[in-house]
């Protein structure tokens, strides 16, 4: 299915806060800004700060949660749809009725393949949004990537429901599924069309495409190797184009090097399509 995405936006690059090793809630809220929008409010978790209904010594204490980015939304005029009380499995069915979700649990349930910083074990926050691949992983915004990734769903439901089970069973000693999550409408938009993946190989050595950063990479265009991403690789895309740096391009998205490339883009006119997948 071809969604828009919102901009990713990596905390610890996010240039309008010193605060970035505590912002993934804000990150993932600011994200979900742009969801909501469809583009209109293009923030960092930085900028929701201010209100948030939190200092930056209590964030530096504690964190923050859902209802810090309700409070920071009002600033402008928006509310966010927190689920108070309901389950993964009611999260699961909100993702598949076309919702963008922000999900906080315990990253030490994602794997070293799927987590972006491999020495960070706690509470986190990450907004996944009604994109899936075939084997049941799903589009998720990290804010401790610069791309955005593929989560498989069994991983983004032990992540959320460990935080759940620990909170609820300190607070009230007992727990019945609940999780702490929130979703989020996208921008009412043209209806989604089936974007089907297909099978690709590179025809031309290219470099790839990063929203993190906002630049092409894979090119290193200082220094003596070229470590584009060479002829023959094959690579999993969507067939929907989006315009990147100016070029044509097809999201990559799982694959022969799905850890490297998954959510980056390659320009279409250095691939070939072989094969329909989806």
């Amino acid at each position: 299915m071809a969604i828009r995405r919102p901009r990713l936006k990596p905390q610890m690059l996010d240039p309008t806060t010193t605060l970035d090793p505590y912002l993934c809630t804000m990150e993932s809220g600011a994200m979900g800004l742009d969801v909501l929008t469809g583009g209109k409010i293009n923030v960092w978790g930085g900028q929701l700060v201010p209100y948030c209904g939190r200092s930056p010594a209590l964030i530096k204490q504690k964190g923050t949660n859902l209802h810090n980015v309700d409070n920071a939304w009002a600033h402008w005029g928006k509310n966010l749809d927190i689920r108070t009380g309901h389950t993964w499995l009611e999260a699961l069915q909100d993702l598949n009725n076309g919702y963008w979700l922000i999900m906080q649990g315990d990253y030490d349930q994602f794997t070293f393949a799927t987590k972006c910083q491999d020495s960070f074990f706690g509470d986190h926050a990450v907004i996944v949004g009604p994109e899936h691949l075939k084997d049941f992983a799903t589009l998720a915004g990290d804010p401790l990537c610069r791309n955005f990734i593929y989560i498989p769903r069994l991983q983004l439901q032990h992540y959320t429901q460990k935080l759940g089970r620990r909170v609820y069973m300190q607070l009230y000693g007992r727990w019945s599924g609940q999780i702490f999550y929130a979703r989020i409408r996208p921008a009412a938009g043209p209806a989604p069309t089936v974007s089907p993946h297909y099978s690709s190989v590179v025809t031309i050595a290219t470099s790839l495409w990063n929203d993190g950063t906002d630049k092409w990479v894979y090119n290193n265009p200082a220094g003596p190797t070229d470590n584009r991403v060479k002829v023959g690789t094959k690579l999993e895309v969507r067939s929907a184009r989006y315009v990147k740096g100016g070029v044509s391009c097809y999201p990559v998205t799982s694959g022969t090097y799905s850890k490297n490339y998954a959510g980056y883009y390659v320009p279409a006119e250095h691939v070939r399509l072989i094969s329909r997948l989806t």
